[in-house]
This record gives C-alpha cells, structure tokens and sequence, in this order.
C-alpha cells in the first residue's frame, strides 16, 4: 500500500465510505476528521439540474414520519446548544401534528419558515403522545 501524507481528493464522488473495519484492516492508516466548521454556506453543490431539489440550498422546514393513529399527536420544541428553547418555536407554540404520514410538517403558530435559525446549530425536543416517531429530516421549504 502507498502512503500518502496528503489527504484523499473526494473530487466529485457521491459518497465516501469508509468504516473502522476497513481502517483496522489496513497498515499504517488511520482515520482523521475535521472537526465540523460554522458556516452559511451550501454544505451540498448539485451536479446536474435535477439534482438541485435534493442539494438545496439550506434546509428551511422540519418533516416527520409519523403515525399517531387516530388520537395521538407529536409537538416539537427547538432549542439552542445549552438546551434553551430557542424563541417562537416553544412546544406549547408548534402545532400538534397528527396523520400517519412520511412527510409531514411541522409549523408553529402556523409557519413552518425555520430561516431565522438557519446558521445556528439546534438541537430538537420531540413529545409523543400515543404516536410512533419513525425519521425526522430537514428540508427546503
């Protein structure tokens, strides 16, 4: 196997797997990170036009897959890095959301616009009342 001390260009690869199994298998080879960097700027570049949709560019409504049956429901409460409600999207304010769904959103007071956090790292509190919570994801609005 070559060394290299310079990191592998990812180019335009789609993904690059790499797993600890490959790293212990190897010599002389270990995986480093860069920590994560604040930034406002598109993490995603689509390579052909429709591709776009799923690139986006910041991610501006929260989605769930949810079945709450048909008395359950789901609020959401978003909040900052030291657990602080982050203003305006309180639990008591997100709209209860019900259905049994694979895409649907969330809103609080009746908006959905997530723009005004957009740069700032969040974390999100979920509470499930006779509902199952499946996936969460982040999309354009």
């Amino acid at each position: 196997m070559q060394r290299s001390a310079r990191p592998h260009p990812v180019g335009s690869d789609k993904q690059l797997f790499i797993d600890d199994l490959l790293i212990a298998s190897q010599r002389d080879v270990r995986l480093t990170l860069n920590p994560p960097r604040k930034s406002v700027e598109r993490c995603l570049w689509a390579e052909h036009p429709w591709e776009a949709f799923y690139a986006g560019g910041w991610n501006t409504a929260l989605e769930l897959n949810i079945d709450t049956g048909a008395l359950g429901s789901v609020r959401v409460e978003l909040l900052d890095e030291s657990l602080r409600v982050l203003p305006g999207f309180a639990a008591t304010a997100c709209d209860p959301v019900r259905g049994n769904s694979v895409r649907r959103r969330v809103t609080w007071r009746g908006s959905s616009a997530l723009g005004s956090i957009a740069d700032r790292p969040v974390r999100l509190r979920f509470t499930l009342a006779g509902a199952k919570l499946y996936a969460f994801q982040f999309r354009n609005g």
